[in-house]
């Protein structure tokens, strides 16, 4: 929660605008790196990103098939997350007539006796299932179905006997899980999906094979001084970056627009310094000290000191903005003034 002394937005607030802000490029079908501090906000933008595809069924290029997304994480989590999501029966009924509605319009007979078209009849389906007592809400995954893998993936149940599953077998899964970048160079051809999801904050490979293909990707990291921050923001991607600092001008305020930032030409340069002389003299005395038994909490913070000289400049400033805000950490300047008004100095 982001707290001000006249004002308060929570985080969820916070997710769903910046949630509403990006969606729009789900139908441009539009690449998107989006780097902020909050990785709880990952799910959700797959899940709005399916959503917002099948609602605006009419953009789809095949409109006899059913959006389906492939989600790159390391993070187990998020198919318990999915199957804990229920959706409002009626308004499943309702996106089922407007899409039969819709084909039926354009010239496509959906006869039920097609799998092809159970998406449309799940009225019957789940009248079956439930023995003509539907609830008022259903699990997510019933109507928008999980598989995961990595050569190959596995459909997850729906239920008793699978009953819904071999029901609704030959449209693709609206969310195909996968915990490697491998599925990509190794079943491209073999996927059928209108987005690639990463989740940067789990996968710590390289993730520039998205660019040779053709499908477009959203990347997710929670922090801009990734390494693989300079080369994911190109030019020709829709990039937002909402760091710490960012988040931070949000405090007096309830509304926000996206901040754009696109990067291109980018070049480094080494500088020479004595920097790796110090250090390396720095970590000898540090040796002496712990050999003559010196205080071992003045040598706890000597080392957190050091630590934190080798880190990147301005990562050492966001780690200072980061300890003002949380207990846990100590600032540099306070670790500083630990070691001066130590007995031992």
């Amino acid at each position: 929660m982001v707290q001000a002394q006249d004002k308060t937005m929570p985080f969820s607030e916070l997710n769903n605008d910046l949630i509403q802000l990006i969606n729009r490029e789900w139908r441009r079908k539009a690449n998107s790196v989006l780097i902020y501090p909050n990785n709880e906000i990952f799910l959700d933008l797959v899940l709005d990103c399916v959503y917002n595809l099948e609602i605006n069924f009419h953009f789809k290029k095949n409109i006899k098939r059913r959006s389906s997304v492939l989600v790159v994480s390391r993070n187990r989590e998020l198919i318990k997350k999915i199957k804990n999501i229920n959706v409002e029966t009626r308004e499943i009924f309702d996106y089922c007539n407007r899409y039969h509605k819709f084909l039926n319009n354009n010239g496509v007979f959906c006869d039920m006796n097609d799998k092809t078209f159970s998406m449309l009849y799940w009225r019957t389906y789940l009248n079956r299932y439930f023995d003509n007592t539907i609830p008022e809400l259903v699990p997510l995954y019933f109507i928008f179905p999980v598989a995961s893998g990595r050569k190959t993936f596995k459909p997850i149940s729906r239920g008793n006997r699978n009953s819904l599953g071999k029901i609704d077998n030959i449209q693709p899964p609206a969310f195909i899980f996968t915990d490697t970048i491998k599925t990509i160079e190794n079943n491209f051809d073999c996927l059928e999906f209108d987005y690639i999801f990463i989740d940067g904050k789990s996968i710590k490979s390289n993730i520039n094979i998205l660019e040779k293909q053709h499908k477009p990707y959203f990347i997710f990291l929670d922090n801009p001084l990734d390494i693989r921050t300079p080369y994911l923001l190109k030019k020709e991607n829709k990039n937002y970056i909402l760091d710490n600092f960012y988040l931070k001008q949000l405090i007096h305020t309830d509304q926000f627009e996206l901040p754009s930032v696109n990067i291109s030409n980018i070049s480094f340069k080494y500088i020479e310094s004595q920097f790796e002389g110090a250090i390396e003299e720095a970590f000898e005395l540090l040796y002496k000290l712990h050999k003559v038994n010196f205080n071992s909490n003045d040598l706890k913070v000597i080392r957190n000191l050091l630590y934190n000289s080798i880190r990147m400049t301005i990562e050492g400033i966001e780690y200072d903005f980061i300890a003002t805000f949380d207990p846990q950490y100590n600032s540099i300047k306070n670790l500083i003034n630990e070691l001066k008004d130590s007995d031992f100095r």
